[in-house]
């Protein structure tokens, strides 16, 4: 079956109708292909499925579950899609009856008919109930083998089964698996429904008698499968031939002023990937395991030759249950994190997080390396929310169905050896800090969350008042410092310099008086500027509307980017290259072929210019560059060009 990798386990996915069929059809979006998002692999691998005997298996597949009238079925419906779903294996559920349209509303989602889901996933049903408890099975029943439906009904006492292809389906589709669970009443029709449930939860197959497998060319269940890991997300699918696909590249096109274009290719790809075969279904074969692995390796610090205490092969941490993936260790209560300008050390705690993929609850056990003296469950923001019981370094800890868990572990000494802990770099704050980000398409916020900002708003009229606002933004820190305030040249403002003494979580606001001429245009503005433990924050209020523009030259592998400013207040920023991921210095591991450095500061005097250099991997164009420039809140993005003088 098609297996794809999701954050927290993994999705049983769909096999395509044809063969590298990737097109949609109008606002329906139907591609005919089994084409899904796969974060860190893709596998066709032994699942989840029906079994009669030895030589005869079917997988479960994405599954739609179609119950007949009564609250007890509809019920029953919802225990297997419940117990479906927490096996990766997506399912829904509908009446026996579809919903006729409503006369006055035109816009309900609600299939019409039964087939109408092919085209969106549906790969299999389940049908709850008898011919009498159920319209559809009624329906198809006519159609099946005398001996066969003869055989269903003997058995409906002790509860029956019934799996079968569906072949009345559209022309060019395959018939549907489809497998009917039913009872001589109600009640042990849900019984029937509650035992599938628990074998799919528990074992992972579901048993009917061979008898009640009604299909003519039967398969044993497969004992091997083979996996792609790749890392991050990337578009596969399993073709009608059985194929597994992993789309690596595509095109794109890029809007310029003369209209879109096709973007051109560059002339060599870097893929990273890797093949994985397993014995076993996909939850034993180590599959999670090797993806996470190979999706985030370990990476080596070089160190003088040193004696220390840690044997040469250890895990600080070691979960010992197949169904755990460790995704993050870190310290407790982390300063950047929460807010606090306190140091932390490991010494004090550490958190392991990590997620269940398996579907089902157990109990798991974690070995720590060094001593602990307690353990607990911790919410998000790394705070107990309940005791472990800890014995010779091993805690065990509870894991519900695809649950994530954050554990907090205390070591045996408090005592605060070295210095204290750090997970970033040093910021790169030389020129300040742009309070208001987002306007520089930064995304997230920048390292260190700011702990304090500034930020001037109103508006500049030739005789204005503006407002100043200072914030503290830290938990537990009293920040006091001086907030300057300048002006464009001919302007001018008071008070130039606010004072302030701020307690954890409070702001002060002052109010500036502004003059300009009316001869001064439409240019210059405002600019207030705090520093907090060496870092400068700055805001500015500019009537300035597109003050930056940009020169590009380029001699070999050197790239001069001149940036003017034509406004009138200093432009304090930066200017990035913005290059296919394979030239990015923090994923590449050959330097030649990235471009450095990364990013250039820019800081520019009122009409002024200031230049960055960059070094490119080679003398060739690079498809799809464009340089970005953002200072003061504007953002100017230009395409290198595909042919330099």
């Amino acid at each position: 079956m098609p297996v794809f990798g999701e954050r927290f386990g993994a999705s049983v996915g769909r096999v395509g109708r044809g063969t590298l069929e990737y097109r949609t059809a109008g606002a329906d979006n139907r591609s005919g292909a089994g084409l899904q998002p796969a974060l860190r692999w893709a596998a066709l691998a032994p699942g989840d499925h029906i079994e009669a005997g030895r030589d005869a298996a079917s997988p479960l597949a994405p599954c739609t579950i179609i119950y007949g009238a009564g609250r007890e079925l509809e019920a029953a419906a919802a225990r297997v899609q419940t117990a479906l779903i927490r096996c990766g294996i997506p399912a829904s559920s509908c009446p026996d009856v579809l919903p006729q349209p409503s006369p006055v509303w035109s816009d309900g989602t609600m299939f019409q008919d039964f087939n109408d889901d092919l085209d969106y996933g549906t790969s299999m049903r389940v049908v709850l109930g008898t011919k009498e408890q159920n319209v559809f099975w009624r329906r198809r029943s006519v159609h099946m083998p005398e001996e066969a439906i003869r055989s269903f009904r003997e058995h409906l006492n002790d509860g029956a089964s019934l799996f079968f292809l569906d072949d009345a389906v559209p022309e060019g589709y395959r018939p549907v698996p489809t497998l009917v669970l039913a009872g001589d009443t109600l009640t042990s029709t849900s019984a029937m429904a509650e035992a599938f449930a628990d074998a799919i939860t528990m074992q992972g197959s579901f048993s009917i008698p061979p008898r009640a497998y009604c299909v003519d060319e039967a398969s044993a269940p497969a004992e091997s499968g083979f996996a792609v890991l790749h890392r991050g997300a990337m578009l596969c699918s399993v073709e009608g031939d059985g194929t597994l696909a992993v789309l690596l590249a595509h095109g794109s096109r890029w809007e310029s002023d003369d209209g879109p274009a096709i973007q051109p290719m560059p002339s060599a790809f870097l893929f990273r990937y890797a093949l994985y075969p397993f014995t076993g279904t996909w939850r034993h074969g180590g599959v999670v395991h090797a993806a996470h692995a190979y999706s985030e390796p370990l990476r080596a610090v070089l160190t003088p030759l040193h004696v220390g205490p840690i044997p040469g092969r250890a895990s600080l941490l070691q979960p010992e249950h197949l169904g755990f993936v460790a995704t993050a260790v870190r310290p407790a209560d982390y300063g950047l994190a929460t807010m606090s300008t306190q140091p932390v050390r490991v010494q004090q705690g550490f958190v392991m997080r990590g997620y269940e993929f398996l579907g089902r609850s157990w109990e798991a056990t974690t070995t720590s390396l060094c001593g602990l003296r307690g353990a607990a469950k911790a919410n998000l923001f790394g705070k107990r929310s309940s005791t472990l019981r800890v014995a010779d370094n091993r805690v065990v800890h509870g894991m519900g169905p695809s649950g994530v868990e954050d554990l907090l572990l205390l070591p045996s000494t408090r005592t605060p050896h070295g210095p204290a802990t750090t997970l970033e770099p040093p910021d790169e704050n030389e020129s300040g800090l742009y309070t208001r980000f987002w306007r520089h398409n930064r995304g997230a916020a920048p390292r260190g969350a700011l702990p304090v900002s500034v930020l001037l708003r109103g508006r500049l009229d030739e005789e204005a008042v503006v407002e100043l606002v200072v914030s503290n933004n830290t938990r537990d820190e009293i920040i006091s410092g001086t907030a300057t305030v300048s002006a464009s040249q001919g302007w001018n403002v008071a008070p130039t310099q606010v004072d302030y003494v701020l307690e954890a979580g409070e702001s002060t606001r002052a109010e500036l008086a502004v003059l300009r001429s009316a001869g001064d245009g439409e240019r210059g503005g405002l600019a207030a500027r705090v520093t907090h433990r060496g870092l400068a924050y700055f805001d500015v209020l500019s009537l300035d509307e597109a003050p930056l523009r940009m020169k590009i030259e380029r001699s070999g592998r050197t790239l001069r980017l001149t940036v003017h400013n034509d406004g009138g207040l200093a432009a304090e920023g930066y200017v990035d290259l913005v290059t296919p991921t394979p030239h990015w210095i923090e994923v590449e591991p050959y330097p030649e072929r990235a471009v450095t450095p990364a990013r250039e500061r820019l800081s520019i005097p009122a009409f002024s210019s200031q230049t960055a250099v960059f070094v490119l991997p080679d003398a060739e164009s690079l498809p799809g560059a464009a340089a970005k420039v953002a200072a003061n809140g504007h953002v100017l993005y230009v395409a290198l060009p595909k042919h330099f003088d």
